[in-house]
Order: structure tokens, then C-alpha cells, then sequence
């Protein structure tokens, strides 16, 4: 059990610089979601042939192994993928509004599957899970840090929808400006 708690924190360490890449890239773009978009589409390869297929490799391999075996393998691996993206660490502006909310709502949707799915599996089998099938929790993991870019695409859209709302709601009514005659002059005499 401990293994797995250790690998759930190199885990976290990978997954915060990987999403400061994406929201490094969103922030380039202005917070333009097309543009981002299309940069994710243009870069297709890229995104999704990186080495977290290699997760997906290893726990195949170890899906009949000791949970410990499991742990030990994924700490090794989320350490490795960590030292090869820190090579390519930006730092960002944490101070935008924008960057601050969506940073939010990245940590929102992730909270959000995993949460659901503990309570969902934890309904299923009568143990809670982490002794059996602690492989699900690892699979689950690696979807999640897998589409990180879509899930910033996603905290993005929440983030501009979140925008205009507060706009509306905030938005004053126009006065009508009144127009100033002009005004004599009175001179002393």
C-alpha cells in the first residue's frame, strides 16, 4: 500500500509539469482555444506517441504481479518520465486570471474521475479496491496524464464560459450621456 502512495506522488510530480506545459502553450496562445486546438492537431504526433504508452506497456506486463512489483515499477517510471520533462520546463504567469482558473478547473476534472471512480469501484467489490486491483487505479492514471491535453482544451472551454457569465452578470446597464450646453460667460463688470 505504501508503494502505491509513493507512486501516486512521483505520479502528481510528472502531472504538474506536464500540464504547465499545456497551459504554457494555451497561454502563447492568448487563451485563443482554437489556436490551441489547432497547435494540438497540427502536433498530433507529438501529443500522443510520447513515452506514457510505455505506462500502458508496463502495467500490461505487470497486471499479474504483486502490488508491490506494481508500485515499485511505476515509481521508477513516473521518476524517469519526471527528470524527461523537467529538461523542457517553461515557467508560466501564475498571476492572469485566466491561468488561475483554469489551473482550477484542471485540478477540478481530475479530482472529479478519480473521486468517481474510487466511490464507483469502492460500491463494486467489497474491499476497497486497493489490494486486488490496484491496476485499474494505475490505468486510470495514465488516461488521465494521456489526455492532459484535452482536459486543459476542456478547463479552457469551462474557463471561457465561466468568463462570459461573470461578464453578463457584472455587465451595467448604459446611462444615456447627457449632452452639456454650452454656457454663457458671465464677465464682471
Amino acid at each position: 500500500m505504501i508503494f502505491f502512495f509513493v507512486s501516486l506522488s512521483t505520479y502528481f510530480c510528472y502531472l504538474i509539469l506536464k500540464y504547465q506545459k499545456h497551459l504554457g502553450l494555451l497561454q502563447e496562445k492568448k487563451f485563443n482555444l482554437a489556436g490551441y486546438y489547432n497547435n494540438i492537431v497540427k502536433n498530433l504526433k507529438r501529443e500522443f506517441l510520447t513515452p506514457e504508452i510505455l505506462a500502458i506497456v508496463m502495467i500490461v506486463i505487470v497486471l499479474n504481479t504483486d502490488a508491490k512489483i506494481t508500485g515499485i515499477s511505476m515509481i521508477i517510471f513516473y521518476i524517469l518520465m519526471f527528470l524527461y520533462e523537467i529538461r523542457n520546463f517553461k515557467t508560466i504567469n501564475k498571476k492572469n486570471p485566466n491561468m488561475i482558473r483554469t489551473i482550477i478547473f484542471i485540478v477540478i476534472i481530475n479530482l472529479l474521475v478519480l473521486i468517481g471512480f474510487i466511490i464507483d469501484n469502492s460500491r463494486i467489490y467489497n474491499n476497497f479496491l486497493f489490494y486486488n486491483h490496484i491496476w485499474i487505479y494505475y490505468i486510470i492514471m495514465i488516461i488521465l496524464c494521456y489526455l492532459s491535453s484535452g482536459i486543459t482544451l476542456l478547463a479552457g472551454l469551462l474557463n471561457n464560459i465561466t468568463d462570459l457569465i461573470y461578464k453578463k452578470i457584472r455587465k451595467k446597464p448604459k446611462k444615456e450621456k447627457v449632452k452639456k450646453g454650452k454656457t454663457k460667460k458671465t464677465t464682471k463688470k
